[in-house]
């Protein structure tokens, strides 16, 4: 569940990629690094002395070290009995110390039998934890290459010197850790550490928590040295087995950690002590108990203190992943260490470096559960029973985490039940949560899981190329949405992300075990909208401590959430991918202390969302706030629909506003290259690109690639392509049978986990500082890239004109000082990682096809607005009678003061079923918009994960009562391309979900769905129920909106780019639902009829049994037709109910499978329509 890295770093591929000679001198100045200037957090610490002083974060991640020393103490949350606000969600800090022992007069104790000990590991792998019994300590560390070491040592007899405890009687026990340095690039290391648990105070309660770590530590460079991954200092005196001369850890100095290399920072930590458990697996207190999707697949157990008076178990809470501590430092880290980033040397300070941090460490296995705990609610009587105290609460939830299963698990997002609690948290508790999007993109309805939730704050990924400079290269620019950020809109239709903040990339500190045993190279290149989630919930906390010291108490969430979207820099994109733009912390407080930007919002989305809330209201018991959003979604909409909304403007004067949408021009790029210049970086050296080109026709560039790889092409772009342009994408694709070329067969890549060609794509800006016209690469600065497991590739530019004349200035004073005649262009790099082909053949014959598409702002028609306005302002939204069914996006721009406010609007527009509908279809032409309802692109990434793809959404309502089910088809044009379909509305998500069987709005009541191969992301071919069209049957309950979610996971990209779909939906009736039957002596009969669509035909019809002893016959099978009447024929002596079931012969109404190998694999649940036939004698 972790929206953890960029799906691919290309920062490993650039190791290698350096080249010897001409370097500008590094001119770099400090920051985080230099994050916090570009968003503005710095000039807030300055002007206003605003760094998130007495404001609470929660981390709710895989942990996190305040054992390192941008943390410390001094980050730590304390609850109001002053217990740290650690909340071991998952128990993987679990230490059970059962063994009591007895210090003897020489300072020792003695372990007599074997020490039981707790293993948690286990559960990263979906296994049970261990439970056992050793006589052993150990260390055991797994590098990337070469033999695994092991060392073992004795728990028989531990120094404990002067260290008191009441009657000399100690608790003792072993903490078993698993860590995963580097995100497992550098291995695995796992040890076990010796704990003693003492009473000191003798007052019968266990209260403190001493750690053998020198002896352990030891081991661990002993280890690290043998297996060449680190080159330690390793004292044989370290390895003394004995707890005098360790820091004692008590509540109020929880940390466990030391320094051994004598540099001031700790090199070692084996965590914090917690000031609470949850007990999910049952250890503590025998109860444990999975509570289905209701509970968010979570578990309901029993919260405990995190140290047990009785000593018999303590939990120290650590980071296994270090995803949660690098979370947490980009929020608040204290910038004390130094670090060398390779091109010079900073100090690495959080966005809000006084805030406090809380976390729920683990492996987010009971993330929902460790939300409602931090925003101050507790168990009541039984588990999941939350009910408000305010008690441990936080004003803010970072959440680095998301579920990509998007349909899979059963429910369509935006209304799933993951994001409806998180709502329900935010509009019950005002805790504001942040949550990522997730990692997925660049195709549209990415957004995962519960970060389509429409009241938190959903962040984008957005760029920053400093650290190139490490590589050689020049400091890149900032400011574009890198490909990968997921993109709106939900499947619901509302606007996400509602920002986008730096995610790709910056540095941060890490754990202990990123530094290999030595703390001062604890730090990591973080990124992902895991890095820019926890980069807002820092500018959020800015926020909490600015409106507290100007009014004196907290800001609602609301407040904060359109604050923060109403001084977003507008970074060119449209509402799907950037929200309302980019993080500006430094406007958003200087506009809540002296004003100059409007906060603009509304409440549509709240009023839209509560209905949905309000299903679980009921069960969780608090009255919901309103929290307002700089956002218009007015829900589905019939073509011919005049709707008004209003929106709030408050500021100090009349500002003027106009509606606006993208129109989008889509042309060869070809013609704007030049080729003649062009250069191949091959293995061989550079060589001119003419030697590689075919052929060129139209928009496709034929290259004849013989090499297995090719490092860069570096082509130069015309600044015609993309001077008159708002927004410029750049768009590379060859078909799906030359990147798989045997995927057709089910034979997926040429080697599992990788494709036959594998490529990407980049933008730079090239200076040609030596004066040589010719283009090197450490002359080049990175201005966006899109690097995937595909066979299309996005590269997106926002105000490019604007960004390359910022950029230039950054390069001027970077060299100090450019000359004024010297030649720079755009540049793009394609890059070839893997060409299987070169292996096979000697070569490939590559079908490049290179496009660019224009995006221009225009007035948007549909909207109505005052040409100015402020406090309540009127927007009516009038839908053209011609608009096809889709989602529709633009802004509402309010202009004045300091800067222009963004408003994102998504018209949602329905198809309708009424009484009178016998066939529906979908479908529509180019309409030159970014985000194209009938078109997909693909978009997909084999290295990602399932949300991957490009998505599209149809709102259908159902007003005839009389339709009992739909079949819904969809069909394309290319072979090699897959789309799914998934049906929501109401009814059981039983099949994908889990129980409970319980009919609820927004399940996935009919899907097709392709099942994934070697991750969840590596999309297959899977055809039903033939290549070109997906079928499938859908029940209707009753009256009501039915969303059609498509999901595109691969595309053919040959004869179509982008490709056109269309979807036909045609309604099955019955005369009733419900059937009652009368029985005259015992007999009785009746009829039921059937009809709207040949699938009926030759349908199987049969009886099942609820209650009573009724006897039911009916035929077989119906006939051949579209219209049947079916007579039922009853006999009973006792009321009954049974069910009559039609099989739709050869329809499902789930069919999830692929095909591999040249084999068929699939799960299936038949099409069936259920009548109740209720027997009266």
């Amino acid at each position: 569940m972790i929206a953890a890295q960029s799906p691919i770093s290309s920062i490993f591929k650039e190791r290698s990629l350096v080249k010897n000679g001409y370097r500008t001198e590094v001119r770099a100045e400090p920051s985080l690094h230099a994050a916090v200037d570009v968003i503005g957090a710095s000039k807030v610490w300055e002007e206003y002395n605003i760094t998130g002083k007495d404001v609470k974060v929660a981390i709710v991640d895989t942990g996190v070290d305040y054992g390192i020393n941008d943390l410390g103490l001094d980050a730590l949350a304390r609850d109001e009995n002053g217990l740290p606000l650690i909340f071991d969600s998952d128990e993987m800090g679990l230490v059970l110390t059962l063994t009591t022992v007895v210090k003897d007069p020489a300072g020792y104790i003695i372990i007599d039998e074997p020490v039981t000990y707790f293993d948690w590991s286990p559960v990263l792998s979906y296994y049970e934890p261990i439970i056992g019994e050793t006589t052993q300590g150990w260390v055991l560390i797994i590098p990337p290459t070469g033999e695994p070491f092991v060392a073992e040592f004795p728990l028989f007899k531990f120094y404990v010197g002067d260290i008191h405890s009441r009657d000399n009687v100690f608790k003792f026990g072993l903490a078993v850790q698993t860590l995963y340095p580097g995100y497992g690039l550098y291995g695995v290391i796992q040890y076990t550490v010796p704990v003693l648990l003492a009473d000191t105070n003798d007052d019968g309660a266990y209260d403190t928590v001493y750690a053998d770590l020198s002896t352990v530590y030891y081991l661990i460079a002993v280890g690290l040295n043998a297996t060449g991954m680190a080159s330690l200092p390793a004292n044989p005196d370290w390895y003394d087995l004995s707890f005098a001369g360790e820091p004692a850890a008590t509540i109020g100095s929880e940390v466990i950690g030391r320094d051994f290399t004598g540099d001031g920072v700790n090199d070692f930590n084996l965590g914090t002590i917690a000031g609470y458990v949850y007990d999910w697996l049952g250890v503590l207190t025998g109860y444990s108990e999975y509570l289905g999707w209701t509970g968010a697949w979570e578990y309901g157990a029993s919260i405990l203190p995190g140290m047990d008076p009785g000593g018999n178990y303590v939990v120290i809470a650590y980071d296994w992943y270090g995803h949660g501590t690098s979370c947490a430092s980009v929020v608040a880290s204290r910038g004390k260490t130094t670090y060398d980033l390779g091109y010079g040397e900073f100090k690495l300070k959080g966005i809000a470096p006084e805030a406090k941090l809380a976390s729920a460490p683990g492996d987010l296995i009971n993330a929902l559960t460790a939300e409602f705990f931090f925003a101050g609610f507790d168990p009541v009587n039984e588990p999941w029973n939350w009910t408000f105290t305010g008690s441990h609460k936080v004003d803010v939830i970072s959440n680095s985490w998301g579920l990509s299963y998007i349909g899979y698990i059963g429910f369509i997002s935006g209304i799933d039940p993951l994001s409806l609690l998180e709502d329900y948290i935010v509009a019950s508790s005002g805790t504001v949560i942040v949550h990522a999007m997730g990692n997925g993109g660049p195709g549209y309805g990415t957004a995962t899981i519960p970060a389509s939730g429409s009241l938190v704050i959903s962040v984008g990924a957005s760029t920053l190329f400093e650290y190139r400079q490490l590589y050689g290269y020049l400091p890149g620019a900032w400011g574009e949405v890198v490909s990968w950020s997921d993109r709106g809109p939900t499947d619901i239709g509302t606007v996400k992300p509602d920002v986008v903040n730096i995610g790709s990339f910056a540095w941060a500190p890490a754990p202990w075990h990123f530094g290999l045993g030595d703390g001062s190279q604890a730090f990591d290149l973080f990124s992902g909208t895991s890095e820019a989630t926890p980069m807002t919930s820092g500018s959020v906390a800015l926020i909490i401590q600015a409106y507290k010291e100007k009014y004196g108490d907290k800001p609602a969430p609301g407040f904060v959430k359109t604050l923060l979207k109403s001084a977003a820099k507008d970074l060119g994109y449209d509402p799907f991918t950037q929200g309302s733009g980019h993080v500006d912390i430094y406007t958003a407080v200087k506009a809540l202390y002296e004003g100059g930007v409007p906060r603009v919002y509304s409440l549509e989305v709240f009023n839209e969302i509560k209905e949905f809330i309000d299903v679980n209201e009921e069960t969780l018991g608090i009255e919901l706030t309103p929290v307002e959003d700089t956002q218009i979604y007015t829900g589905p909409l019939y073509p011919g629909d005049e709707v008004s909304y209003t929106l709030y403007i408050e500021g100090e004067e009349e500002y003027e506003i106009k509606a606006f949408r993208y129109t989008t021009t889509r042309e060869s790029l070809i013609e704007y290259l030049d080729l003649d210049n062009a250069i191949a970086y091959t293995p061989e050296g550079a060589k001119p690109l003419r030697d590689f080109i075919v052929d060129v026709k139209d928009n496709t560039l034929y290259l004849n690639i013989s090499y297995p790889s090719i490092d860069h092409i570096l082509i130069p772009v015309s600044e015609d392509a993309y001077k008159d342009s708002e927004l410029v994408v750049f768009i590379a694709s060859y078909p799906y049978n030359v990147f798989d070329a045997t995927g057709r067969k089910g034979i997926y890549g040429y080697v599992p986990g990788l494709p036959w060609f594998y490529a990407g794509t980049e933008l730079h800006y090239w200076f040609d500082l030596d004066d040589d016209a010719i283009m090197d690469l450490e002359e080049t600065a990175r201005m966006n890239y899109d690097i995937r497991m595909a066979n299309n590739f996005h590269v997106p530019l926002g105000k490019p004109l604007e960004k390359i004349e910022l950029l230039t200035k950054k390069i001027d004073e970077y060299v100090g000082g450019l000359p004024a005649s010297m030649l720079k262009s755009l540049v793009l790099d394609f890059r070839v990682y893997f060409n299987a082909y070169y292996y096979e053949q000697g070569y490939v014959i590559l079908p490049l096809r290179l496009e660019i598409v224009k995006a221009e702002r225009v007035e948007w028609n549909w909207i109505d607005v005052p040409e100015t306005g402020s406090g309540e302002v009127s927007v009516t939204v009038k839908v053209p009678e011609d608009a096809v069914p889709g989602v529709y996006q633009g802004y509402i721009v309010v202009k004045g003061g300091i800067k222009d406010v963004l408003v994102p609007v998504s018209i949602v527009v329905k198809a309708g079923i009424d009484e009178n509908t016998m066939r529906i279809r979908l479908k529509g032409g180019l309409e030159n918009r970014l985000f194209e309802n009938y078109y997909i692109e693909g978009q997909f990434d084999w290295s990602w994960r399932y949300e991957s793809g490009d998505w599209r959404i149809f709102p259908v309502e159902i007003t005839d009562p009389d339709v009992v089910g739909v079949i819904v088809s969809v069909h394309w044009e290319g072979r090699d391309t897959n789309i799914d379909v998934i049906i929501g509305g109401k009814g059981s998500p039983y099949l994908l979900a889990g129980s409970p069987d319980t009919s609820y709005y927004t399940s996935v009541i009919a899907a097709k769905l392709t099942e994934f191969l070697y991750g969840s992301g590596w999309g297959t071919h899977f055809d039903s129920p033939a290549p070109k069209m997906a079928v499938i049957y859908a029940p209707v309950e009753g009256p009501g909106t039915y969303w059609i979610v498509i999901r595109n996971t691969l595309i053919d990209a040959n004869e179509y780019y982008p490709e056109p779909f269309k979807i036909n939906i045609i309604p099955i009736r019955a005369s009733s639902r419900e059937i009652t039957i009368d029985l005259e002596n015992g007999t009785g009969s009746a009829e039921l009829t059937i009809y709207g669509s040949y699938a009926l035909s030759n349908a199987k019809l049969f009886i099942v049994s609820v209650s009573g002893d009724a006897t039911v016959t009916v035929s077989s099978k119906l006939g051949v037709g579209n219209r049947h009447t079916i007579v039922i024929n009853a006999s009973a002596t006792t009321e009954s109910i049974v069910k009559l079931g039609i099989m739709l012969e050869g329809y499902r109404q789930y069919t999830i499978g692929l095909t591999y190998n040249g084999v068929r694999f699939v799960s299936e649940y038949p099409a069936i329509i259920w009548f109740t036939i209720h027997i009266i004698p």
